[in-house]
């Protein structure tokens, strides 16, 4: 699931308010107000600004927009630039999906695109994916970034459906470049899985209480997070991250009977696909584990030898929701 940061951030970001004017995101970023209407300008909505060395970048979603008129903005000047041109763009739930169209937390810049991610509930967000200069749509994710990977890659957490009894993980790696997102975890007879799995099968309820509480109560399908951040190999050429599982949604014997336990994955692109290799980690272990990742990748890594190559998924997982939906070509409005 989604960390409560996320939630926390918008509190403390300065620029982002819940009820502002355009005219006053616009004029507090020093963004011209030639190219709107008075009608425009005087919108009360929730906008999130982001500079990146002078180009400022704006997302505004106005307020009493029913579902069906929704829009969000997208705003782009070069404030270094004294020819520069005011660059907007109107994204409609017809252009991304209707869960996107509203106010936004968080905007990032990558390998010559910009992402604007808006929440939808606290397992699952909306990332819009533009071109950073003419702001022209390249596609929705229904999913968030975890890390950027070399030159023009993305792990990305998919979306989670939130009132679900578990909410496994599910991670893709999106390739900006060649322009494929294939599922790389989990990977397929991958042992710590099937030893948790196996272990929580012995205490999965009764038929009973599973309809009860509308769990399958499929031991595959477990309670799983990424703990701390998700670490990208400075050489560009894959990532590691520390999983964290337990019992939770199978009932109180199973979660006093199934130990929690915690894994650290290290992925990395070959020629032909990825690879993976895994081990599992003492209780004592995970923060020094996390800390060396941080501060030297290579040294941590090198406990793992043996690498097994990474099934590329053909479906999604039931509790998951992931698509990328493509964009219709156009230029962003002056």
């Amino acid at each position: 699931m989604k960390p409560l940061a996320v939630f926390a951030l918008l509190l403390l970001l300065p620029s982002f308010s819940c009820a502002e004017t355009l005219h006053d995101i616009l004029s507090r970023n020093g963004i011209p107000e030639s190219s709107f209407s008075k009608t425009e300008l005087a919108q009360d909505g929730a906008g999130l600004a982001q500079d990146f060395a002078g180009n400022v970048v704006v997302a505004f979603a106005p307020l009493n927009n029913n579902i069906e008129n929704a829009v969000l903005r997208v705003i782009r000047f070069d404030r270094a630039d004294k020819d520069s041109l005011v660059a907007k763009r109107d994204l409609t739930g017809n252009d991304v999906s209707s869960e996107c169209v509203h106010s936004v937390f968080d905007i990032s810049r990558y390998a010559d695109r910009l992402f604007l991610i808006a929440d939808i509930n606290p397992s699952a967000s909306c990332t819009i994916m533009l071109n950073a200069r003419d702001l022209v749509l390249q596609g929705t994710f229904f999913g968030w970034p975890d890390a950027h990977v070399g030159e023009s890659g993305m792990v990305f957490e998919e979306d989670q459906l939130h009132f679900q009894p578990v909410h496994p993980l599910r991670l893709r790696f999106v390739d900006l470049k060649n322009q494929s997102a294939p599922e790389i975890y989990p990977p397929d007879h991958d042992p710590l899985r099937e030893k948790f799995a196996a272990e929580l099968r012995k205490h999965v309820p009764s038929h009973a209480w599973c309809a009860d509480n509308n769990n399958p109560c499929d031991p595959l399908n477990f309670e799983e997070e990424i703990r701390d951040d998700v670490m990208p190999d400075p050489s560009g050429t894959g990532f590691a991250f520390i999983v964290h599982r337990t019992a939770d949604g199978f009932g109180d014997a199973a979660l006093a009977s199934v130990s929690e336990s915690n894994a650290v994955y290290i992925y990395r692109k070959r020629f032909n696909g990825w690879e993976y290799c895994a081990r599992g980690l003492r209780g004592d272990e995970q923060d020094n584990v996390s800390a060396q990742l941080k501060s030297d990748y290579v040294t941590a890594t090198k406990s793992c030898s043996t690498f097994q190559p990474v099934t590329v998924k053909p479906k999604e997982s039931p509790f998951s929701k992931f698509e990328i939906k493509p964009a219709a070509t156009g230029a962003a409005k002056h």
